[in-house]
C-alpha cells in the first residue's frame, strides 16, 4: 500500500464501523487490529491493487458480514429507474453476447441492499442461484458522478462466478456514506486503472 497505508488506515478507522459494536473505541479497534490487516493482505493478492482494491475488498467482506443479520429476502425491492438505465447503458458498451446476457439478467432482476447507505447493492435473479464460490469480476466499463455533496463516485457493476450480474457499489473517493448519487451526471466510462482518480 505504500505511501498510501497510514492516511487510507486513518480513512477507514474513522469512517467504517463494526456491525455489532456501539462502543466508538470497539470499532475503532476492530478496524485498525482486525479489518485493517485482512484488507492489506486481500489487496496485495488482488489483481486490482491499492486503495480502490481495499476498500473494495473491505465493503465485501464487511457485507457478507451485515448480510448475515439484516440481509434477508424480505429487502428485495424493484430496481429503480436510474439503477436500470445505468444497468442497460453498461450492456450497450459490452461486447454483443455479454451485453445481452446482462440485459437478459436485469429483466429479471430484483435488489437487495447490503449497506444500510445502499452504497452496495446485491441482485437476486429470478429462478437464478449465484455460485458461493469463485469470487466475483468487475465489467469493464463502470459509471463516474457526483453524489449529493459533490463528492466524486465511481459505481461498479460486478458478476459472480458464472457471468451472471451480481452486485452494484458506489466507491467515495472522499470516504463517508453516500449522500444520494446525482443520477444527472453519470458517464460512462471503461474500468480505470488502479489509483486513477477522475
Amino acid at each position: 500500500m505504500g505511501k498510501y497505508s497510514e492516511q487510507f488506515k486513518k480513512f477507514l478507522t474513522e469512517t467504517v464501523t463494526e456491525p455489532n459494536s456501539n462502543s466508538a473505541s470497539n470499532r475503532a479497534f476492530f478496524v485498525a487490529e482486525v479489518w485493517w490487516p485482512l484488507v492489506v493482505v486481500r489487496a496485495a493478492r488482488s489483481p486490482l491493487s491499492g486503495q480502490a482494491s481495499a476498500l473494495l475488498r473491505l465493503h465485501r467482506t464487511y457485507a457478507n458480514r451485515l448480510e448475515q443479520t439484516s440481509g434477508s429476502p424480505d429487502m428485495l425491492r424493484a430496481l429503480t429507474e436510474n439503477e436500470h438505465a445505468f444497468i442497460a447503458e453498461v450492456a450497450r458498451n459490452l461486447a454483443p453476447n455479454e451485453g445481452a446476457q446482462l440485459l437478459s439478467d436485469l429483466a429479471i432482476a430484483q435488489a437487495q441492499p447490503i449497506l444500510p447507505d445502499e452504497s452496495i447493492i446485491r441482485f437476486h435473479l429470478k429462478g437464478y442461484y449465484h455460485p458461493t464460490s469463485g469470487g466475483q469480476e468487475l465489467y469493464p466499463f463502470e459509471g463516474v458522478m457526483s453524489d449529493l455533496d459533490d463528492t466524486n463516485l465511481d459505481v461498479l457493476l460486478l458478476t459472480d462466478a458464472a457471468g451472471r450480474l451480481y452486485e452494484m457499489e458506489f466507491v467515495r473517493w472522499e470516504g463517508g456514506d453516500l449522500q444520494g448519487p446525482d443520477w444527472t451526471t453519470l458517464r460512462i466510462v471503461p474500468k480505470s486503472p488502479p489509483f486513477q482518480k477522475r
